[in-house]
């Protein structure tokens, strides 16, 4: 049987203005995967916040959103620098308001024999895929939890968290670090935040899981809002890395 049509470019998955009103932030927003979910928040009707270390990467996205009507701001930002991105955090507030949704999308990701990798190589990999999503995550949680805002986070993850892959090591490891860090803070957040994480795909399908990522968002935002209405936020009863007690971490 031969595989379905993708649907028409601009179709989305929700109604329009799902995240009209709200802010959502895109490390690397500007190129491939970032910038096509960066689209399709726009098409839903967030404002979107593209963060890159330089501006040729920022504007493509910023004008593609543009494009399609939606709006965008662009700031520069180095994940890896906890200070840049707590300033980077300040000036989002003051331009367009607090962020409601916080893709870590920013990655380092070259194909090299382990034997052939340098110290430098691997480092840099595992501070932009690793410490860059805890220090985005952070700054985001630090003041959601202040303000009593509810926020969602999606961390992008990686086929070879579970079982490796040959050429990356340092990725594998990058990305195993990032998927348990999902699920900590998922366990630790849990009655205030939501989480998603998504493995990598093939360019040709970005689009769809794009769409089907931000119908997971609102629907974890709805059963988690469900759930603490009926008592079940209790976040300490956590039995496993697969069980949570308000927010479930959404797996492909």
């Amino acid at each position: 049987m031969p595989l379905p049509q993708p649907l028409p470019e601009g179709t989305t998955m929700l109604p329009k203005g799902t995240f009209a009103g709200q802010v959502v932030g895109v490390t690397g927003g500007g190129t491939g995967l970032g910038k096509a979910f960066a689209l399709e928040f726009a098409r839903l009707g967030a404002t979107i916040v593209i963060l890159s270390r330089k501006e040729e990467h920022r504007l493509p996205g910023v004008r593609a959103v543009e494009a399609i009507g939606g709006r965008a701001i662009h700031l520069p930002l180095d994940v890896r620098d906890a200070t840049a991105v707590k300033a980077a955090f300040d000036a989002i507030e003051a331009n367009v308001g607090p962020v409601d949704v916080f893709l870590n999308n920013a990655a380092g990701n070259f194909p090299v024999p382990a034997e052939d990798l340098s110290p430098n190589g691997f480092r840099s990999v595992v501070q932009i895929d690793l410490e860059g999503t805890f220090n985005c995550s952070r700054e985001f949680g630090r003041r959601a939890i202040a303000a009593g805002r509810a926020g969602a986070i999606l961390n992008i993850g990686s086929p070879t968290y579970h079982g490796g892959g040959p050429g990356f090591a340092h990725v594998a490891a990058a990305k195993a670090g990032v998927h348990n860090l999902t699920y900590s803070l998922a366990v630790e957040w849990a009655p205030k935040m939501e989480f998603a994480s998504t493995r990598w795909f093939p360019v040709t399908f970005r689009m769809t899981i794009c769409r089907l990522m931000s119908m997971l968002l609102t629907l974890a935002r709805r059963r988690a809002l469900t759930r603490r209405r009926s008592g079940l936020a209790n976040r300490m009863n956590w039995r496993g890395p697969r069980r949570f007690c308000a927010h479930r971490l959404l797996r492909w």
